[in-house]
């Protein structure tokens, strides 16, 4: 389940995609797809794909996040 998304339409600040679900279950095989949703020729593109990598689970909390350099500095 996606708990949480924060993004941002401008400048370089964190930004994530937080997922909850059984602790433990992979995630391996699945994507992330950022739309783009604001009015205007662009929208309904896809800006970014992101394959999770193959190690990727759901942590021992329940939780797996997924976000940008600013995320984890």
């Amino acid at each position: 389940m996606i708990n949480e998304i924060v993004g941002s339409t401008t400048s370089d600040d964190v930004e994530f995609n937080e997922i909850f679900g059984t602790p433990g279950r992979s995630l391996a095989g699945l994507m992330v797809i950022v739309v783009e949703c604001d009015p205007g020729a662009d929208f309904g593109r896809i800006d970014h794909r992101q394959m999770l990598p193959v190690a990727a689970a759901i942590g021992g909390n329940g939780f797996n996040l997924i976000g940008n350099i600013f995320v984890f500095t």
